[in-house]
């Protein structure tokens, strides 16, 4: 990925911050595993990509049937 741990551990700090200081993830003897704040949030990224993708194909749609291409 190109991305050390360091920056991904910040990058996971500024995140839980960011929502109140709700952990996003817990570390146990198998690696990090997702809280219940971790997982509800997950949900809510995977339903705001799917928008966005949905998005993406409407307006490429409509814009591809009204000749018009950015």
């Amino acid at each position: 990925m190109g991305v050390t741990h360091a920056t991904i551990s910040r990058r996971i700090a500024d995140l839980e911050r960011g929502f109140g200081g709700a952990p996003l993830f817990e570390k146990s003897r198998l690696g990090y595993i997702l809280t219940s704040s971790g997982r509800a949030a997950l949900l809510h990224a995977k339903a705001m990509s799917a928008a966005a993708e949905g998005f993406a194909r409407e307006v490429t749609d409509a814009d591809a049937m009204s000749g018009l291409y950015a």
